[in-house]
């Protein structure tokens, strides 16, 4: 299997350490997606492959269990039959084995354990037809002592003591049932979900705004079952986009989940469920607006974690969707975050041509902040591809657009400012670089995003780092030496809380300049085995990190020379160790990813770089 080893553990969390649960995920991803192990979001029906022969021995259990003890119709008739006889012993036994179906196929409409309250909230009434009521029947006592047979069975896990009440059994065994219960009464299978949504939506006190991601779980298992239901369009609306995203008081979307507290994954496998095909096909029941922006939000979240090989693809299927529909606002949003993705994955010219449709549709759609952000991002493909000149006169015309529709601030800010600084650094404007970050930083205090704080310590950091190693005196360099190290120290942490995997290897790689100009390779190798390890699991990483240009305080032969005093006996160890030697691997990331909206004073028009919708006041049209 390939990935990094915390998600290899976090796969074996999921399917519950059991062994055939493991086999399974592992000859699905082995044979349908390459051993990717980030890939286990796609699964959706481990047990339908009849092809996989391991598959047969789960069913037959499941089989086996329901066919020869439950005996649905044999356990209803027998029942009847006992209690018109008036032999209630013999009624109840046979009512509690209908109890005890209806607790299995319960289980089945979860995909984590059932909680005590969803549990209660499918056992009131009114009755859903041909599922509850054996549920909705039985006494506290009766429900119990089902449970435990179940338990002894193995049917049921064992019970979780931090979650007193709550029900779980084996990922197969809940998927079987919930297949079985979809087969055999459609119609109360979505009515059972549709329950499970109304009561998770309307019980859930979120916070205005969440400070944690913990908060939002409900809302995040709400969308599972308002799909399931076949209620998506709603469940977008009333939960995903309402109240995970959520609006700034500009009106645009925030974004709060992913970029305030870092739930990318979270809201990456969220979006999963409005596809027929994951990442690729949104499903044909949403609006076609919302199909164009549910694709171009997903592949974000795909660039963000790395997956830029299935972003782009995501991001070309959006682009043409947003051209069809001369919608060039998304159209601009689209192709920047296309150009994104193949500077990523080292196709400049591809990146280059793309970021320049990205500045002609957002010039055709007349959004003035969009034609700000598409020609930051365009200096930035330019400055990839070594023209720095062009790049430069796009940044200058950039800053002078912000300047007429903000007058307050002087700077680019959060990404584009980065972008900028970037540029700055090659050219050796060291004080001016450290200028705009603490001032940019000011600016967004208690409302930035994660990762721009992040960004903006990285150019603090790389700042100080160039003075340093051009300071004439001692005690300035080591003045300036531990002051870089305290922003990367800071820009690591909050490169990390921003769950965007593209980005970590910016503190790394900048990290490691200063013990390498100071001969203590062992600490430089720490910081490039991290970034090695990233780099392994993605490709895409690997071009943002070998991303050589020009301009740099120490020359590329002695970049050269210091990756070979780390570790000489492996100059070459690997496709991402041979791209880094060749392209300079100590050239820090650009940032390659959108922000998010903020609150006010910040700019209205920050918004998330997916599809951005229509014009504010028409609940069909998002911003």
């Amino acid at each position: 299997m390939k990935g990094p080893e915390k998600e290899l553990h976090a796969a074996a969390h999921d399917f519950g350490g059991h062994a055939l649960a493991l086999t399974l995920l592992a000859t699905y991803l082995v044979e349908l997606h390459d051993s990717d192990v980030r890939r286990r979001d796609r699964i959706r029906g481990l047990l339908a492959d009849a092809e996989i022969k391991e598959h047969d021995h789960a069913v037959r259990v499941f089989e086996a269990y329901d066919k020869e003890w439950f005996n649905l119709f044999g356990a209803r008739l027998r029942e009847t039959f006992f209690r018109v006889i008036g032999n209630q012993k013999r009624a109840a036994e046979f009512r509690q084995l209908r109890l005890m179906r209806a607790t299995m196929l319960m289980i089945g409409l979860f995909d984590r354990p059932a909680s005590a309250e969803c549990i209660a909230a499918l056992g009131r009434e009114p009755n859903i037809a041909g599922f509850s009521e054996p549920l909705v029947e039985a006494t506290d006592e009766a429900f119990k002592h089902a449970v435990n047979r179940l338990r002894a069975a193995g049917l049921l896990l064992a019970e979780d003591e931090q979650a007193p009440g709550s029900l779980d059994a084996h990922p197969l065994a809940r998927e079987w049932y919930g297949e079985k219960f979809k087969r055999e009464n459609e119609v109360g299978f979505k009515a059972a979900h549709g329950r499970l949504y109304e009561h998770l939506r309307d019980t859930t006190e979120e916070g205005d705004p969440p400070k944690e991601v913990a908060a939002l779980e409900p809302l995040f298992q709400a969308i599972a079952h308002g799909c399931k239901a076949e209620r998506r369009q709603e469940t977008l609306d009333e939960v995903y986009v309402k109240r995970i995203c959520r609006r700034g008081q500009d009106g645009r979307l925030a974004f709060h989940a992913e970029f305030i507290l870092g739930a990318i994954g979270p809201c990456l496998a969220a979006l999963a469920w409005f596809f027929d095909r994951s990442f690729q096909t949104p499903h044909a029941g949403l609006e076609p607006a919302h199909q164009s922006w549910v694709l171009g939000n997903a592949a974000a979240s795909l660039g963000f974690l790395g997956r830029l090989g299935e972003a782009c693809g995501a991001q070309r299927t959006a682009l043409k969707m947003a051209i069809a529909a001369k919608d060039w606002c998304n159209g601009a949003i689209v192709a920047d975050n296309l150009s994104e993705a193949e500077l990523a994955l080292g196709d400049i010219t591809a990146a280059v041509r793309d970021a320049a449709g990205g500045v002609q549709f957002a010039d055709a759609s007349k959004d003035e902040f969009e034609m700000l952000l598409s020609r930051a991002k365009h200096a930035a493909a330019l400055v990839a591809a070594g023209d720095a000149e062009g790049a430069r006169a796009l940044f200058v015309e950039a800053e002078a657009r912000q300047e007429s529709l903000q007058p307050q601030y002087l700077f680019l800010y959060r990404q584009q400012g980065a972008l900028y600084c970037d540029l700055l650094i090659d050219d050796l404007r060291l004080i001016e670089v450290a200028k705009r970050a603490t001032q940019t930083l000011a600016w967004g205090k208690g409302r930035y995003a994660v990762l721009d704080i992040g960004l903006d310590e990285w150019n603090l950091g790389r700042a100080a780092l160039g003075m340093a190693l051009s300071a004439v005196m001692r005690v300035d360099a080591a003045r300036q030496g531990a002051e870089a190290c305290a922003h990367f120290e800071v820009a690591l942490v909050e490169l990390r809380r921003s769950s965007q995997a593209i980005y970590v290897p910016l503190g790394h790689l900048a990290r490691a300049r200063l013990p390498r100009a100071e001969g203590d390779f062992t600490a430089a190798k720490r910081d490039l085995d991290e970034v090695l390890e990233i780099a392994s699991a993605s490709s895409a990483t690997c071009r943002s990190m070998c991303d050589g240009r020009r301009a740099r305080p120490l020359s590329r032969q002695r970049e050269k020379e210091s990756f070979a005093a780390i570790d000489p006996a492996a100059s070459r160890p690997s496709c991402s160790a041979q791209l880094i030697l060749e392209r300079g691997a100590w050239r820090p990331l650009t940032p390659r990813k959108p922000f998010s909206a903020s609150k006010p004073p910040l700019p209205a028009g920050a918004g998330r770089r997916g599809c951005r919708a229509m014009e504010k006041g028409s609940p069909r049209r998002w911003r």
